[in-house]
Formats: structure tokens, sequence, C-alpha cells
């Protein structure tokens, strides 16, 4: 499989008192990361529905 990514805009409100990325932004952005892939090779959410999948 060839590598997949995308850059992502961090907001102050995403960081925690040390500066480090809160772990609900990043989990969020994992899931857009997923969902943008999915959609980017023709695989767009009403397919998983017709598979049975999700």
């Amino acid at each position: 499989m060839n590598e997949y990514s995308r850059t992502y805009e961090i907001r102050w409100s995403d960081l925690d008192a040390n500066g480090h990325v809160n772990y609900s932004a990043y989990i969020n952005a994992a899931g857009d990361l997923r969902y943008r892939f999915f959609w980017e090779h023709n695989f767009p959410p009403d397919r998983f529905e017709e598979l049975g999948i999700g």
C-alpha cells in the first residue's frame, strides 16, 4: 500500500499545559484521516453500509 498523509493545523485548544497534543484531538484527527482516505479512494461511507461494515 502506498503512503498516505495529510497536514493538520493544530489549534491552541488542542494542546495540554505541557504543549503536547491532547489525546482526544489526536484521536479526532486520526478518525478524520481514516474517513478522508477512504473517501479519496472511492470508498465513501455508504459503501461500508452496503457491505455491512461498521
